[in-house]
């Protein structure tokens, strides 16, 4: 169960549905708030869990992070969770 879990989230990661928002620079798809509205109703069509995983992911820490974080924390969390790698929980 937790592999296939963490099988999901790399893929999503891969195809750019963790944080869609997410400047290219620091990994992410270089998409707007627009792109991570849809990927978060389209995955909420098919599995609230998943939605819900990807906006908390995608919206709390990272936002914080990108907005708030020197720009050495951005590049130390930000690249490493836009691709489904690893959280970007709060430090």
């Amino acid at each position: 169960m937790a592999s296939s879990r963490r099988s999901f989230w790399r893929r999503a990661g891969q195809v750019g549905l963790i944080a869609p928002g997410m400047p290219e620079e620091y990994g992410g798809p270089g998409g707007d708030f627009v792109h991570q509205l849809i990927v978060s109703e389209e995955l909420g069509r098919c599995a609230a869990g998943a939605s819900a995983g990807v906006a908390l992911e995608s919206g709390l820490p990272g936002f914080h992070i990108l907005n708030f974080g020197t720009e050495e924390q951005r590049r130390h969390y930000l690249q490493r969770s836009a691709p489904g790698r690893s959280s970007s929980r709060w430090p």
